[in-house]
């Protein structure tokens, strides 16, 4: 998965999954993109992988978090054949 873990500490696996808001079905063609921004460490942007575990749909990869200050996450989720993204903002801070 997103060739393998990640050596080294402080890595997180961001896991985003998607479903139709009218159907509930679970959506497989999305490209989804996370930026995970921090004041000391900067700004990392990674493609989010479609990934299956059991029978679960779901998008991720890994971002290396290692400060105790927090972090913006925002995403950006294009369904294929649309050049309109969804954006979503999450806050992350660690213990």
């Amino acid at each position: 998965m997103h060739g393998g873990i990640p050596s080294g500490k402080a890595y997180y696996h961001l896991n985003i999954s998607l479903r139709n808001s009218d159907n509930k079905a679970v959506i497989k063609d999305a490209e989804v993109e996370a930026r995970v921004a921090n004041p000391v460490t900067g700004v990392e942007t990674k493609k989010l992988e479609l990934m299956e575990i059991g029978s679960a749909i779901s998008y991720g990869n890994y971002f290396r978090m290692p400060e105790k200050t927090p972090y913006t996450i925002m995403v950006q989720v294009r369904k294929q054949g649309s050049s309109q993204a969804i954006e979503a903002k999450f806050d992350f801070k660690h213990d």
